[in-house]
């Protein structure tokens, strides 16, 4: 599997996710606002990864300089802070693909949220 199959299989699983919460959250919380459902419902996968780069993060950082050998300790905080930042993006793009899916299904009629009947 390459970079970008990879990369596209985690934007797969991070929508299909927040969609997936989002329906579930719309059936058992009615009284919710949408945001309130899409803000849960995109929380998961970037509470994981940023719970995981901390975790790694305080682990690399008490660790001796004679276990990290030549800059190792280094480079893998610094990946660490690059999947804290991959976390902000997973968070807004789980936020937006389930704030859409929940417009649609709350949409009345059937029909696009904010038009009018024709008449």
């Amino acid at each position: 599997m390459s970079d970008g199959e990879f990369l596209l299989a985690c934007l797969i699983c991070i929508i299909f996710v927040a969609i997936c919460l989002a329906l579930i959250l719309a059936l058992l919380r009615p009284i919710w606002s949408n945001k309130q459902i899409a803000l849960a419902a995109s929380l998961p996968i970037p509470l994981l990864m940023w719970g995981l780069s901390v975790f790694g993060f305080v682990r690399t950082a008490n660790t001796s300089r004679t276990d990290c050998g030549v800059d190792a300790c280094g480079m893998a905080n610094a990946a660490l802070l690059f999947v804290m930042a991959l976390g902000i993006a997973a968070f807004w793009i789980g936020r937006f693909s389930a704030l859409l899916v929940i417009r649609r299904l709350r949409a009345p009629n059937g029909r696009e949220p904010g038009t009018s009947d024709p008449e």
